[in-house]
């Protein structure tokens, strides 16, 4: 009897999506009610629905984590990865998109890449379980970072504001440290007007290797404060190659080319790192600023 009430209420649930999406057809909730139905295990109906709904809104990133859910479900891990990064190049802060990245690594076998992939989800999302327990289970639980890396789920700042140490006369320090990252290939500080106050170019010992980047970067700021971006974002693929990340820090921003998108969990923790330790030479005893 039980079975029959909870069969019966899901499928008034999968009506009132199916009876929504008819008045509204515009609607992004045609990811949940895709949802609903993969984890009835209707998985046609789930890709159509999907499908329709990802036709109308190709740039609504937790759709295409949800497609890639259905196509991984379907038996199709290659065609739901594409749409997992795709989720990424649209949003690079959706954590589940990187949860699920994180999964299939692991399902290849490939350790370092799942642990980057779940340490991005985190830094996004401190509090999601599926992350954490999934680090703890490769880590073991006590596990601790002695690398100098940041602790996941322990944000070093509030995201979106500056962090304390950086005043002015440290932008520079900031930029070198970046800059000698593995990841990231240039990088430039903009106030809120969009007007650069210093990028790799400027700094004598740094070489700028994309010039372009960050004539683009500032286009993809605008784009992302008018979508309310307000937390550490990896964004928008400038090339097969290269991406662009955003960084809102109050009253500047952060923009950071990166050299292969490929890395975007990576750049976004040496990233954080960064603004967690300030210029290298500022980590030291011997500071005395």
């Amino acid at each position: 009897m039980q079975h029959s009430q909870v069969s019966f209420e899901r499928g008034e649930e999968l009506e009132e999506y199916r009876r929504l999406l008819a008045r509204e057809p515009d609607s992004l909730r045609f990811a949940e009610y895709a949802d609903r139905l993969r984890r009835v295990g209707k998985l046609e109906d789930a890709r159509t629905v999907c499908k329709r709904g990802l036709a109308r809104h190709p740039a609504y990133p937790t759709g295409h984590v949800v497609m890639g859910d259905i196509l991984s479900d379907l038996g199709n891990p290659a065609e739901a990865e594409a749409e997992w990064r795709q989720a990424l190049r649209l949003d690079p802060g959706h954590p589940l998109a990187h949860v699920r990245l994180g999964e299939l690594h692991l399902s290849r076998g490939e350790r370092d890449p799942a642990i980057l992939a779940f340490e991005a989800a985190l830094i996004y999302s401190p509090g999601l379980s599926e992350a954490r327990d999934r680090l703890a289970e490769i880590r073991g639980p006590d596990a601790a970072s002695d690398d100098g890396t940041v602790q996941p789920g322990k944000p070093s700042r509030t995201p979106g504001e500056r962090p304390t140490w950086l005043s002015a006369d440290r932008f520079e320090g900031l930029l070198e440290r970046l800059a000698a990252s593995s990841a990231v290939d240039e990088a430039a500080i903009v106030d809120n007007e969009g007007a650069v106050l210093v990028d790799t170019g400027s700094v004598p010992q740094i070489s700028s290797a994309s010039p372009a980047a960050v004539s683009f970067a500032a286009e993809a700021k605008a784009l992302l404060f008018r979508l309310g971006a307000g937390r550490l974002r990896s964004a928008l693929a400038l090339s097969d190659g290269a991406g662009v990340r955003i960084v809102p820090l109050g009253d500047i921003t952060l923009l950071c080319a990166v050299r292969h998108e490929s890395r975007v969990a990576e750049a976004d923790i040496e990233i954080e790192e960064a603004l967690a330790v300030g210029p290298r030479d500022d980590a030291g005893e011997g500071d005395t600023s």
